[in-house]
């Protein structure tokens, strides 16, 4: 019974990664139809692995599925992409200035190992695979801020992030001056500094989301004088 709930799972694993494959590389477009008989006919497997594969991508929140109909790739509308951002902003703030309280030196030489491979990424123009490092910074700063919580949100957040990073149109110079953000972040956790971890944040995600970064400074409070509430 073990040995086949695990080929059952890793059956719906290889869908789910097959599909997400073909969403991230706009094989199958925002908006579009998921083609499941498509999947079928590829794979050489049923409906049942494919459907549950689609339920797990749906919960993630980069599908959507209607019922007895059929599922498609989310949309992203201006305004979405705003909201986004500054959810963004928020929580990375956040995750930031906790990794200014709990991260170590270790900690941040692991994130700039990301960046370093991120940056080498995009010069390969393998730029899925910078994307994919780029939300994993982002996701380990979450991890060294350690809070449970957080990491969940984030965790609901960051494929949708993958996505329209994917999707999005952008200069070369332009990614690579927003993953060169990562050292200034990095900069200011080493010093211990939770504003000016603060401000590299707004200055890494303002541009991308066009947000206007004074219009929600004053959104973002300084976690550093709440630290006693950890205790």
């Amino acid at each position: 019974m073990a040995d086949i709930n695990s080929k059952k799972e890793n059956l719906v694993s290889k869908v789910y990664d097959y599909v997400l494959r073909m969403i991230m590389t706009q094989e199958i477009k925002c908006g579009e139809k998921i083609p499941e008989a498509m999947i079928v006919e590829k794979l050489s497997i049923s409906r049942t692995p494919i459907r549950e594969a689609l339920r797990r991508l749906s919960n993630s929140g980069i599908i959507k599925i209607y019922p007895n109909r059929f599922a498609e790739v989310i949309s992203f509308s201006d305004q979405d992409i705003k909201d986004l951002g500054f959810i963004r902003i928020m929580l990375d703030t956040i995750a930031a200035q906790l990794a200014v309280i709990n991260g170590s030196n270790a900690d941040f030489v692991r994130l700039k190992e990301l960046t370093d491979l991120s940056i080498a990424k995009e010069k390969a123009d393998d730029r899925l695979a910078s994307i994919k490092l780029d939300c994993e910074f982002h996701m380990i700063l979450s991890d060294i801020a350690g809070n449970p919580f957080l990491i969940e949100m984030q965790k609901d957040l960051y494929l949708k992030v993958e996505l329209l990073l994917s999707i999005t149109p952008t200069s070369i110079k332009d990614r690579l001056e927003s993953i060169m953000h990562h050292y200034k972040i990095i900069e200011m956790l080493y010093k211990r500094e939770s504003n000016g971890v603060i401000a590299a944040i707004y200055d890494h995600l303002a541009k991308f989301y066009k947000i206007d970064i004074e219009k929600y400074r004053t959104f973002t409070f300084n976690i550093c004088d709440m630290a006693s509430m950890r205790g």
